[in-house]
């Protein structure tokens, strides 16, 4: 484009320099040199103003979108994440850097309202039960003869050990966002089983079916262990009086996977997103927990690749799947699963 529009300044300055020597008289050949002379220099100053003027509107036309994007950049450092660049236009290198850059700032202002989110709701959740131990020992110190000291020690440990579990918890979380996962050779369904063992270890009550067909994959056993034993909890912790888990793995084309299905009451589908949010609890009692086990599972599986899927069970309940994708699966097939 810009070599066309050369030749086309090119021409428009011969066409004037013409128009500007066409009444000129050669009275003999000893002319023709200061024709030519006078002709040149027409063009040469045609030719001069013009590339002058191109000039000036390729810069403005290339640095003005570049000003945007250092506008955008200037703002975003200041702590400005809601500005975006926007640029119009064909998509040319400068196109794409501009989408990029808005792209970006996208996921950093996703990513920051989402620790904002995270730092308000751990703040909360630590202050209920360190509100509520204080309490007791006001009302112990104010009233001695109130609360037998034996309640009173099993209540503070209660809410001391709900505290202990939630900073654990936020640390583990932490921990695996920062880190990497080693890869190796395991079988989610020998995995699965074992994880089986220890939850009906722990809680007899429910009724476990384990449909476990060979699934291979590369990723780290101790992370994935701690993904069913978190699967696991959530199941059991928010099951009803039909108390059914079941937990199945298997292959698929791009991947293997393990799913663990529950009964329990029904999810909405507007819910299922914010299942894995931080702290976010369908209901807030002490038995739905600190809200983390999901959370702790999609950063597990986010270091592996591998894709989490979650489902309303027909009937009420959930169903949950991990979807670890081979190496060279395209990410299409991985997204879809099996």
């Amino acid at each position: 484009m810009i070599a066309f529009g050369l030749v086309a300044l090119g021409s428009t300055a011969l066409v004037i320099a013409s128009i500007l020597v066409y009444d000129v008289v050669i009275a003999s050949p000893a002319d023709v040199p200061g024709v030519i002379l006078r002709g040149g220099g027409a063009a040469l100053v045609v030719v001069t103003a013009l590339a002058a003027w191109s000039g000036w509107v390729l810069s403005g036309r290339l640095l003005r979108p570049l000003s945007r994007i250092n506008e955008a950049a200037r703002r975003a450092g200041e702590g400005d994440l809601s500005h975006r660049i926007r640029l119009h236009g064909p998509p040319d290198e400068i196109w794409e850097l501009a989408d990029t850059f808005d792209r970006t700032l996208d996921r950093l202002q996703r990513a920051f309202e989402a620790h904002t989110r995270f730092a308000a709701n751990a703040a909360h959740e630590l202050r209920t039960p360190l509100t509520a131990t204080k309490t007791l020992l006001d009302i112990a110190a104010a009233h001695p003869t109130a609360i037998a000291p034996a309640d009173l020690i099993a209540n503070v440990r209660h809410d001391n050990d709900r505290s202990i579990e939630l900073v654990q918890s936020l640390l583990m979380l932490t921990t695996l966002e920062a880190t990497t996962a080693v890869l190796g050779d395991v079988d989610l369904a020998d995995l699965a089983a074992e994880a089986l063992h220890r939850a009906a270890a722990t809680e007899a009550a429910f009724e476990y079916i384990g449909e476990l067909g060979p699934s291979p994959t590369r990723a780290e056993g101790a992370l994935v262990a701690l993904v069913l034993d978190n699967l696991l909890q959530n199941a059991q912790r928010h099951n009803d009086a039909r108390a059914y888990i079941r937990v199945r793995t298997g292959t698929a084309a791009s991947g293997s996977w393990v799913e663990v299905e529950n009964t329990g009451e029904v999810i909405a589908y507007g819910v299922l997103g914010k299942l894995t949010e931080p702290l976010f609890r369908l209901r807030r009692t002490a038995a739905d927990g600190h809200g983390l086990g999901l959370a702790i599972v999609r950063s597990v599986l986010d270091r592996h690749d591998a894709v989490l899927r979650l489902a309303p069970r027909h009937g009420g309940g959930l169903i949950v799947t991990a979807f670890f994708p081979y190496a060279d699966a395209p990410r299409d097939h991985a997204e879809t699963g099996r």
